[in-house]
């Protein structure tokens, strides 16, 4: 989803997965699903009240774990809306992704976010679980599936501290693996040290030269990065402004910010802004992402920042922050890592964005 797509439902389908992710945020002791009549309610109110452009992203968990519930709700949204009107994203590990599921994806519209964090052993390291073949030969299975259905697809890839040398091999292999759009994704739940913060910088600079270099020496290997692709659409209303998501858990009640997820059970309510059953209610909602602004003071600092609009949510980050064991230093060391990474996307598009190539994969004309 681009930066400044304003109106989303981010709907949980379930809080089950197979798997047991380093980097998960997710309060692994909550399970959750969430009932049709839930899901049905949010949905059609979401559709009559949100203005274009729309989307509605699955979550979990693992949605597709729930994958009855997903084709039920996205079967009643298409009878009425094309994807010209309302955009579908699904969210998975793609453990479950088989050929039904990919053909289901192409015939009603589903782009997909398939978590691949790079060559095997990084990915399974960091990525446990996926029964006896593991978690990366199903990536790759899914892969597979979505390219012969020709679906869309974004490899979501995290990158965390340890990973701050070697990331850029990473990124390569998942490029070589025939992927053509990229998100990279910094670990939210961890405190990079100096140390890590240097390495990181030090790849990055390999990783701007990887990318001009391809359109100066005509790279047949064609990738976009998601950083990039919002970047070069940062002029329309960015969500850290005014951000309308909905965030609907898979326990049938809406929540502020998707962070709140990893909360225990008995902290959610404080967060809560409505009932899925009952209604969706925008006010408190607001008055939520203000006090989620309010947890930690340099969180203000976002409003000047030169990134703003194409960062990470400054609601969800402090939440995340506030409850790890050094909150002040998870949060600048994070803040420190985004800014890196999108000081490196604005050298890449100054550098070759005028390259007939360049414009061609983002799509400007």
């Amino acid at each position: 989803m681009l930066a400044g797509c304003q109106n989303e439902l981010q709907i949980s389908l379930t809080d089950r997965c197979q798997l047991s992710c380093r980097y998960c945020y997710l309060d692994r002791d909550v399970q959750y699903d969430l009932s049709w009549p839930a899901a049905n309610k949010a949905v059609s109110d979401f559709l009559q009240g949100a203005a274009a452009p729309r989307t509605i992203s699955f979550y979990g968990g693992e949605p597709l774990l729930a994958f009855p519930l997903l084709k039920k709700i996205v079967n009643a949204v298409r009878r009425n809306y094309s994807s010209s009107s309302v955009a579908l994203n699904l969210a998975t590990n793609g453990i479950l992704l088989d050929r039904k599921v990919a053909e289901f994806c192409a015939a009603r519209a589903i782009s997909v976010s398939l978590s691949l964090d790079g060559v095997k052993e990084r990915h399974e390291s960091q990525r446990a679980g996926g029964g006896s073949g593991g978690s990366y030969a199903a990536v790759l299975r899914a892969s597979r599936h979505l390219q012969v259905c020709r679906v869309p697809v974004v490899a979501n890839m995290v990158i965390r501290p340890a990973d701050a040398a070697g990331w850029l091999d990473d990124f390569l292999h998942i490029i070589d693996l025939g992927f053509t759009r990229v998100h990279l994704l910094p670990d939210v739940t961890a405190v990079w040290r100096p140390v890590d913060i240097n390495c990181f910088r030090r790849t990055l600079a390999d990783f701007v030269r990887c990318n001009i270099d391809r359109f100066q020496t005509g790279n047949s290997k064609v990738f976009a990065l998601e950083q990039v692709r919002r970047l070069l659409y940062r002029d329309h209303k960015a969500r850290t402004v005014v951000c309308n998501k909905r965030i609907l858990a898979a326990d049938g009640q809406y929540y502020g910010c998707d962070k709140v997820l990893g909360c225990a059970a008995s902290r959610r309510e404080e967060y809560q802004s409505g009932e899925a059953l009952v209604r969706f209610d925008q006010l408190k909602r607001r008055k939520v992402l203000s006090k989620l602004r309010r947890k930690l003071p340099m969180a203000g600092s976002c409003q000047s920042c030169r990134w703003r609009g194409v960062c990470f949510c400054p609601a969800g980050i402090p939440l995340v922050a506030a409850f790890a064991k050094n909150p002040e230093r998870c949060w600048r060391s994070f803040c420190r890592i985004s800014g890196l990474l999108l000081t490196a996307c604005s050298r890449i598009i100054s550098a070759v964005g005028k390259d007939p190539g360049f414009r061609r994969i983002y799509g400007l004309h």
